[in-house]
């Protein structure tokens, strides 16, 4: 489990919260959130499993017990034991498991490529338009940059300059 201790704890918590929320914590009855899945089942073991790195990694053990990283895990693991402990469930057995797609069993989730948001948001100007869009190479490949060219035209600004007076 050392390659577990590289991993931020924010992101590792995020991802069992992720689980979890996905898990059989999302069906309440098959009336009201359709019929449970293996998915679910299959959510709940990999929170389950998170939850029991989290609490062995070094992120977790360096915070103090008053920690609010303690209290969260704390309530996540009530929650975990109380969906094992539903009648109302259905538990599938490991063949069944097994037989899943090798996509079901991934535990971190792909990085999302973002846009990084503009300090200030551009204000259109009626006299500019844009004529090219180009997107810059970067090294941090969750972030994607793009670079905006735009075209001025003056052949209307008297007419518009007259209009904003009125």
């Amino acid at each position: 489990m050392s390659y577990i201790n590289q991993i931020p704890f924010q992101e590792e918590f995020h991802a069992l919260y992720d689980h979890f929320r996905h898990s059989t914590f999302e069906f309440v009855n098959e009336e009201h959130s359709g019929p449970q899945t293996i998915q679910q089942y299959l959510s709940l073991h990999k929170s389950h499993w998170l939850l029991n790195v989290l609490r062995a990694s070094e992120g977790f053990r360096q915070r103090g017990w008053k920690s609010l990283a303690h209290r969260l895990l704390s309530w996540v693991e009530l929650r975990i034991l109380h969906q094992y402990s539903r009648k109302d469930i259905q538990r599938y057995e490991e063949q069944a498991l097994i037989e899943l797609a090798d996509p079901a069993f991934i535990i971190w989730p792909e990085p999302q490529a973002t846009l990084r948001r503009a300090i200030t948001e551009p204000i259109p100007h009626p006299l500019e338009r844009e004529i090219l869009n180009v997107g810059l190479a970067n090294c941090d490949p969750n972030y994607k940059e793009q670079l905006h060219i735009m075209k001025v035209s003056y052949k209307n600004s008297s007419t518009r300059s007259s209009q904003n007076v009125q």
